[in-house]
């Protein structure tokens, strides 16, 4: 049975495309191309999302324990973390989503000493700690900026003058002239080309 994860907009040169998300398959077409084979393909998840983030030329995947990023334009895998407990809050401006903090996270020694307790006779074990249950272990808070997927960094600030020739000998300091520096400016961010929009899942109606 098909599950339906994501519809997602996207627009390259005025040009519309379509980039389809269901079960762990992604179908990105063009709405405008000629030739079908050229403008179409599919690519796979790892495992099967629960929401999908567009963040052009990246295209992020979220589960209830891993993030996966891949590239929109051939589905090429960028980066695949896990992370338990990971939940999405919003991608509106910048990405925002928890996950239990780092420091608790469970071990390969903490599993093996739980599964040797688990083994024992109950009545015989100590009660367990709060701090071993996955439910009372702390959050932490991340964000993704999308200027920074995106590519588009801020003009640097500092500021790069010219240095000043030393003045020659016998001459009064007050009467050499002193060039002005001269500031090297970074080159305003360049746009997008790609932009990004989420259209509403359709409603099957009811007859």
């Amino acid at each position: 049975k098909g599950h339906l994860v994501a519809v997602i907009d996207l627009y390259e040169d005025e040009e519309p495309e379509l980039l389809l998300c269901y079960n762990n398959t992604c179908h990105f077409q063009k709405l405008a191309g000629t030739s079908p084979s050229s403008t179409e393909f599919d690519f796979h998840w790892n495992t099967i999302p629960s929401c999908i983030v567009c963040a052009f030329p990246y295209i992020l995947a979220f589960t209830s324990d891993s993030m996966e990023i891949r590239l929109i334009i051939n589905g090429n895998l960028v980066q695949h973390t896990t992370m338990p407990r990971l939940t999405l809050i919003c991608s509106k401006n910048d990405i925002f989503f928890a996950t239990t903090a780092p420091e608790f996270f469970q071990t390969r020694a903490e599993r093996l000493h739980v599964d040797h307790r688990i083994d024992r006779d109950p009545s015989i074990s100590p009660p367990s700690s709060p701090h071993l249950s996955p439910e009372s272990r702390p959050f932490r808070l991340y964000r993704i900026s999308l200027t920074a997927l995106s590519g588009l960094i801020a003009p640097c600030d500092r500021r790069c003058p010219t240095p000043s020739p030393e003045p020659s000998v016998g001459t009064p300091d007050s009467a050499v002239e002193k060039p002005k520096p001269y500031l090297l400016s970074a080159e305003p961010a360049r746009g997008l080309s790609r932009s990004c929009s989420s259209s509403p899942t359709p409603q099957p109606s009811t007859n």
